[in-house]
């Protein structure tokens, strides 16, 4: 029988994902400004930007599976985390560079920041998620004939043809939202899922991400290679999701309920946007690293610790911080009872 009601409470294997989806965002970011550009002369570097490129992709699907709940408490509580992290850190980081009252200007200027699309996009979706509430009550076909359309647009117009600029490289609203009903699809089919072997999934997932990636590697035939990036890098591209969606599929089958791991995931949209802010000393970090050796598997091992410290560092910080979003949340709660007390009139 198919589920159509939002899981409570959170899942904390999902809860684990959605760390792991962070950890690649952070990690994918340290190949993709330094590492990749630092040290031409190793292609794997940028061989493994595809399979980590899946953070945000997996993130959004996250979102989708639990459903996203619109709460003015909610809302104040991430805008207050935007505000308050990225305006004093990029200050912080930027005064040394004598910025320009331009550059100041525009740090204020927080919402609409290139360098934050995710955060502005998925602020989009956070607003219009209620209006795809009854996605879960509709009958199956149709559910299946708004998936099918929406991949068509994304997928094949804007990652197989190119033909749309605006739905190209998938770091658009529409891609997002069908990320996030594919997450919906997820909970929704997964009594059917779970009968499908683990055995049968796992290689699925080495043939839809890791073959890609090691051809990439080994064929040199640039046209070739274009090809295998471009449908398997951005955001919107088929071999990314499908893989995304064999990770999700495959957290969904561990069983674990921890309170602990609730308790940091609760800050992980903290580690997103203190790591932005606060990137030229990361990237600084790991340039000086570069310098002490430049061997492919130390850096891509050391990138990795490095990853889990600055997920570490976020983490408290954002917990020595909680009373500020605690604080926000209760001011905001009269809105939400507004609402609810005039949502009818």
């Amino acid at each position: 029988m198919e589920k159509s009601t939002i899981t409570k409470p959170r899942k904390s294997n999902i809860e684990l994902l959605r760390l792991f989806s962070m950890f690649l965002i952070v990690w994918y970011h340290m190949f993709l400004f330094v590492l990749e550009p630092d040290n031409p002369e190793h292609p794997i570097f940028k061989a493994i930007l595809m399979p980590i490129h899946a953070g945000v992709p997996i993130f959004v699907m996250i979102s989708g599976y639990f459903g996203i709940r619109f709460s003015f408490k909610s809302l104040a509580s991430l805008l207050a985390r935007v505000y308050l992290y990225v305006i004093p850190l990029s200050l912080i980081f930027l005064w040394p560079k004598h910025p320009s009252t331009k550059d100041i200007i525009e740090t204020f200027l927080v919402l609409g920041n290139n360098n934050l699309w995710f955060v502005n996009t998925y602020l989009c979706l956070y607003i219009i998620a209620p209006l795809l509430k009854p996605f879960d009550t509709l009958a199956p076909k149709h559910r299946w004939v708004i998936l099918a359309g929406l991949a068509f647009m994304i997928i094949y117009v804007g990652d197989v043809k190119l033909s749309d600029p605006s739905l190209v490289n998938g770091k658009n609203l529409l891609n997002f939202i069908f990320l996030y009903l594919i997450g919906s699809m997820i909970r929704i089919y997964s009594d059917k899922l779970s009968l499908i072997p683990t055995k049968l999934i796992i290689p699925a997932y080495v043939l839809v991400a890791i073959i890609p990636t090691v051809s990439y590697l080994i064929i040199g035939n640039d046209f070739i290679t274009t090809r295998i990036w471009m449908l398997s890098f951005p955001y919107n591209s088929p071999i990314l999701i499908f893989s995304c969606m064999i990770i999700m599929i495959l957290f969904t089958r561990i069983t674990l309920q921890s309170d602990k791991i609730n308790w940091i995931s609760s800050s992980v949209f903290a580690i997103y946007l203190i790591h932005a802010a606060s990137w030229d000393c990361i990237a600084d970090t790991l340039k000086w690293i570069e310098t002490i050796n430049t061997d492919s598997v130390f850096l891509s091992f050391t990138s990795f610790a490095l990853t889990l410290g600055v997920m570490a560092v976020c983490i408290s910080i954002d917990k020595v911080l909680s009373p500020i979003w605690t604080y926000v949340s209760k001011k905001a709660q009269s809105l939400d009872k507004w609402y609810s007390e005039n949502s009818n009139n």
